[in-house]
């Protein structure tokens, strides 16, 4: 994994290609589920990449009971999307992320803590 700095709130964590970490959630309109790979992740989002021929998320839309998959540890919470980028094959979306629960922001804490501590210095 390497790490950039987020411009906006908080260091951002890049996940490495073939990591154990993906996102799942239902289309917002109570269609189909989609299960995308995690592309980076802090304490205040993420980005991921949708599956080919998954139709785009709007900037500014809600997604809700996301579930995040990284490594052992999972969380939820809900989505506020605020771009999309569209690559070759599918798109890359970047949202703010919300916990669900108390417990789920203790359990995205750990994970990027687990992340912070074996990086280099």
């Amino acid at each position: 994994m390497s790490t950039t700095r987020c411009r906006r709130i908080s260091r951002r964590f890049a996940i490495a290609e073939g990591a154990d970490a993906s996102i799942e959630f239902v289309w917002p309109d109570g269609g189909r589920t989609v299960r995308a790979r995690l592309l980076d992740i802090s304490v205040s989002g993420l980005s991921f990449t949708m599956p080919e021929g998954t139709p785009r998320l709007p900037s500014g839309a809600m997604v809700h009971k996301v579930g995040v998959q990284l490594g052992r540890c999972r969380f939820g919470g809900d989505l506020l999307i605020m771009h999309v980028t569209q690559q070759q094959a599918g798109a890359v979306c970047g949202a703010l992320f919300y916990p669900a629960t108390d417990d789920d922001l203790d359990r995205l804490k750990s994970a990027i803590a687990g992340i912070e501590a074996v990086l280099p210095r």
